[in-house]
């Protein structure tokens, strides 16, 4: 079975896979930023306060048999 090589063509670094290679090729990435800042310019505490808005608890075991589970 041969080995496949991955080259950057930006350094010449060699990685064993792919995916490997795509993530180091982020390094040399200098466009706009690829997902939108998650804070869209709100503060640290607004951010919090959404995130702990958004939790929910379910009242359920999943450790429990399925026919244990009152719907």
């Amino acid at each position: 079975m041969e080995v496949e090589i991955h080259q950057c063509d930006k350094c010449d670094k060699v990685f064993n896979y792919g995916q490997a290679l795509g993530g180091h090729k982020r390094t040399h990435y200098t466009g706009p930023p690829i997902c939108r800042p998650l804070n869209n310019g709100r503060s640290e505490m607004e951010v919090a306060a959404m995130a702990a808005a958004e939790v929910v608890a379910r009242d359920f075991d999943l450790n429990e048999p399925v026919e244990e589970v009152l719907l």
